[in-house]
């Protein structure tokens, strides 16, 4: 099957998520020198995947030392982390800008409707200094396609971003603020909003070494304080996806149709875990049909009937500038 048919099935809601899983292992085993080396070392020479729990996992580290592309083809762009000075960051090849932005709004409008409702702005200083930062590429994106039509950046103007939060309240528009946790606090700081019912607030984590680490429930009840009747939200995403996963309720990640979570013994990712206990969590994203779409992260989750709770950073593992709180 080729690229083009594989990606005319991703879309198909005809299609189950598993069945279309399975076609793209096939292809990516057989096109991703890297991915069919990690599944012959890792599995026997006769296996054959039979349902989503048996797709090997490629580990997110190798996005650190390794060009990680399915297929023959120049990069349109390269999404790097922002990690911490000295690390060696992890990179992401892309093949095309624009469906990686194309799928982020798709994502985005599943949960929460059309993007050109709202007025988005953004409080993301440690993004913002990251040239190859994915985030800043999808925000800015949602900006042009917002009801502003702008991009709003409002690092070192938190008067500024007041002045213009109270404003959209008052015109009762609605309004998105995406902010790294650490601004959003400093923001909080000198900053408040006895009533904002039309504002959401989208937490991207990121407490890096910037302030103590909190817990996501501690900061969100900072969040709820500070903008009295916001919505607060919690995005979930990485430089190595291409897709997003959202917490309506600040706590639980939901499945998408490009998005899948999968729960491993954290010392042994081929054994899935179906019932509530807590692991490391494994990526999905059918978005990545050109690079992998299969990752096991160093990430520690817990998945029940509401969706995937992010606990944290497994022992040992890299501290990442990142979507989430330890």
């Amino acid at each position: 099957m080729s690229r083009a048919q594989l990606i005319s099935i991703v879309s198909r809601s005809d299609v189950s998520f598993e069945e279309k899983a399975l076609l793209i292992y096939e292809f990516q085993y057989k096109h991703n020198p890297i991915y069919r080396q990690f599944t012959e070392i890792t599995r026997t020479n006769d296996f054959k995947p039979q349902t989503i729990d048996d797709i090997p996992f490629l580990p997110i580290t190798l996005f650190k030392s390794n060009i990680i592309k399915t297929g023959i083809w120049e990069d349109e762009a390269v999404f790097e982390s922002s990690g911490t000075t000295g690390q060696k960051r992890s990179r992401h090849f892309i093949f095309s800008l624009e469906s990686y932005l194309q799928n982020a709004r798709h994502i985005w409008e599943l949960q929460f409707g059309s993007i050109a409702q709202y007025e988005f702005v953004s409080l993301l200083p440690s993004y913002q200094s990251n040239p190859s930062s994915s985030l800043i590429k999808m925000v800015s994106d949602f900006m042009m396609h917002g009801s502003a039509q702008r991009e709003q950046y409002f690092y070192n103007r938190p008067a500024e971003l007041y002045e213009h939060i109270e404003k959209t309240q008052k015109l009762n528009k609605p309004c998105v603020l995406f902010g790294v946790s650490f601004a959003l606090l400093d923001y909080l700081e000198q900053f408040y909003h006895r009533h904002c019912p039309q504002l959401t607030i989208v937490e991207t984590g990121g407490m890096k070494k910037f302030r103590r680490e909190i817990t996501r429930a501690q900061l969100h009840r900072a969040l709820k304080d500070g903008f009295r009747g916001a919505r607060i939200v919690s995005e979930y995403g990485m430089t190595e996806c291409l897709s997003q996963m959202y917490a309506s309720d600040g706590s639980h990640f939901k499945d998408n149709d490009r998005m899948k979570i999968l729960i491993s013994d954290p010392s042994d990712p081929i054994h899935v875990y179906r019932d509530s206990i807590r692991g490391r969590i494994n990526i999905i994203d059918l978005a990545n049909i050109d690079t992998i779409c299969f990752i096991t992260t160093d990430d520690l989750g817990l998945q029940n009937d509401e969706g995937t709770q992010i606990l944290g950073r497994l022992e040992n593992s890299d501290l990442r500038g990142c979507n989430y709180l330890i």
